[in-house]
Formats: structure tokens, C-alpha cells, sequence
């Protein structure tokens, strides 16, 4: 996978890039930030367009399988 992250005062953004044939289990754990729970993702695949992803926050970090051949990018907000 590939990875790259924007951050500003209010919120960040990371996209992830999962170009194997396989899904793949990405935790994520922002540092130097408290996230708060309005966080979204959308996954870009062949088949499908910005389609909404499911991601489970589990206290400070973020879960979530990255579909395989897929850009996901995450969109949250800290305090």
C-alpha cells in the first residue's frame, strides 16, 4: 500500500492506495491530534465511483479493509 496525509488546524485527510490483487486491513492513528468520531471514507474502484466505506473507530485509531485495486481517502476532523 501507499499512503500519503494532509493535515491542517481543523482536520486531515489521508489517502491510501491499495494496488495488489487483494484487500488489504489498514489501521490508522493520528498523532498530535484528538479525532473526533465525524470521520468519512470513500473508495474509488473499477466498479464502483466514491462509494461510501465502512471504518471502525476503536478508541484512538481508526480500522478499515482497503479493497483491492482502490484509492480510499479519508476525510476527518480533530479537536
Amino acid at each position: 500500500m501507499k499512503l500519503a496525509s494532509f493535515k491542517d488546524e481543523n482536520r486531515y485527510i489521508v489517502v491510501v492506495v491499495n494496488p495488489a490483487a487483494e484487500e488489504a486491513s489498514f489501521v490508522f492513528r493520528p498523532e498530535d491530534a484528538c479525532p473526533v468520531a465525524s470521520q468519512e471514507a470513500y473508495a474509488t474502484i473499477a466498479e464502483l465511483r466514491r462509494a461510501p466505506s465502512d471504518i471502525v473507530l476503536e478508541k484512538d485509531r481508526y480500522q478499515m479493509t482497503v479493497p483491492a485495486a482502490s484509492v480510499v481517502t479519508f476525510v476527518g476532523q480533530v479537536k
